[in-house]
């Protein structure tokens, strides 16, 4: 081996990416009730922040003017340090330490990471430079710290964990989206200006509200937010990526916020989708990819990360256990009709027509709707409708009034991939993203 071969070896085992979560309470891991625990530390990851009201709790506060607070800092309390073990008062441990010691545990990368939320009652858009000084400081302690590696720092992914609180303030689907847009785009900014970006691209990961029946959440039985995070992925390929539903997760819900350990598992299926986009250039959830109807019969075309897809009870197993919903048709729903029956596709289980084998895609395999790629793998889920007609195609996003969110009663549905990884002892299988955007689901 060369010298000049092993300086390229060693520096690419010495690259440190900048994590960058952005959100308000979730992100940070506010639970209200009180909760500690601890934190799971693993690898050689550092969290970066301006200013600290707890040193534990990784919640952070404006104290003061930016150019004071930096001073401060500088002069009495270390700007990046190893992510804390224990997590007090009204805290748990927020999704950036799964997020950032999954993608080490996937990638071989230790990170810095850079926590770009807070617990605050602005909603939107508040990652603005003139009003989120505080958090544009962790980004660039971040990249300050990063700067004796060979790449001096760069930003490998922003995960967004939010929404919530626009689901409380009514924020509609479309100005969600915007907000989505300009929110990566304003960081994707900053680091082109305080990190060494080189023009790599940033993308944003979103996953899916789905705590809005929860009586914290207004006992609502549907939501603008969810299919606004849905929608800015299937609109902006390049720029976002939906990870998928946040319901499936093990340890349940203190209204609107996770537990610790659903916190961790969040920010490791996160990782998931950051490493799998990096690795491959692909990332995308089960969902949907055409729609098709004759007469009764609805197929929904779904794309497959890994497959075969899977419908009903068979996606639970190794920790998760999310309960069928009432209704017996796997948390599918129709805007205009009852559902007599939902099935997978087989290829064999005609006269439902339009129903295809599950295939890999070539590029060219048309007539089989939703092939974009090569090597995509697509499979159909069909249902019969009792009154036939055109109608908006509903997944996990049609609720119970003040339900508890989560597994057991929540908003949710049995559509998953095969995937086979785990994390913590739970399987981090691919479930169905949640549907029932008013043009991207219209059935005709």
């Amino acid at each position: 081996m060369s010298s000049v071969q092993l300086l390229l070896m060693l520096a690419i085992a010495a690259d440190r990416p900048i994590l960058i979560t952005g959100g308000q309470s979730l992100s940070i891991g506010v639970l209200g009730g009180g909760n500690s625990n601890a934190g799971g530390q693993v690898g050689n990851n550092l969290m970066c922040a301006s200013a600290r009201r707890d040193m534990v709790s990784l919640n952070w506060e404006v104290i003061s003017p930016a150019s004071t607070q930096m001073a401060t800092i500088s002069s009495n309390i270390p700007a990046c340090n190893p992510w804390p073990s224990v997590c007090l008062n009204n805290f748990v441990e927020p999704p950036g330490v799964g997020f950032a010691n999954h993608y080490q545990v996937l990638t071989g990368k230790s990170t810095y990471f850079a926590e770009m939320g807070r617990d605050a009652s602005a909603y939107v858009p508040w990652m603005q430079p003139s009003s989120a000084a505080f958090s544009h400081l962790n980004l660039q302690l971040a990249a300050q710290g990063a700067k004796p590696y060979p790449d001096n720092g760069y930003c490998a992914a922003l995960y967004i964990i939010h929404g919530e609180s626009d689901h409380l303030v009514g924020t509609s689907t479309a100005s969600y989206e915007n907000y989505l847009l300009d929110w990566r785009n304003n960081v994707a900014a900053l680091c082109n200006s305080v990190t060494y970006q080189q023009g790599r691209p940033l993308v944003a990961f979103v996953d899916q509200v789905s705590s809005y029946t929860d009586t914290s959440m207004g006992s609502s039985t549907s939501s603008a937010i969810d299919m606004a995070q849905y929608a800015v992925a299937k609109n902006n390929p390049t720029t976002h990526k939906l990870i998928g539903a946040k319901y499936i997760a093990p340890g349940g819900y203190g209204g609107p916020h996770g537990y610790a350990t659903a916190s961790r598992f969040w920010g490791k299926m996160a990782a998931k989708a950051v490493s799998s986009y990096e690795s491959t250039g692909q990332w995308d959830p089960v969902w949907p990819v055409a729609y098709a109807r004759s007469g009764a019969n609805v197929v929904v075309t779904y794309n497959v990360p890994v497959p075969p897809l899977v419908l009903g009870t068979g996606c639970n197993g190794d920790g998760i256990t999310v309960t069928a919903p009432a209704d017996g048709n796997f948390g599918f729903s129709y805007s205009t009709s009852a559902i007599s029956s939902v099935a997978l596709c087989t290829g064999t289980n005609t006269p439902i027509t339009g129903c295809f084998a599950p295939v890999t895609c070539t590029g060219s395999n048309t007539p089989v709707q939703g092939c974009a790629r090569a090597g995509q793998n697509v499979a159909g889920v069909s249902y019969v409708l009792t009154t036939p007609g055109s109608g908006i195609a509903r997944y996990a996003s049609v609720g119970t009034a003040g339900a508890a969110p989560g597994q057991a009663t929540g908003v949710r549905g049995l559509l998953c991939d095969s995937d086979t990884m785990t994390a913590d002892g739970y399987r981090m299988r691919n479930w169905g993203a949640q549907t029932g955007h008013s043009t991207l689901d219209l059935v005709p």
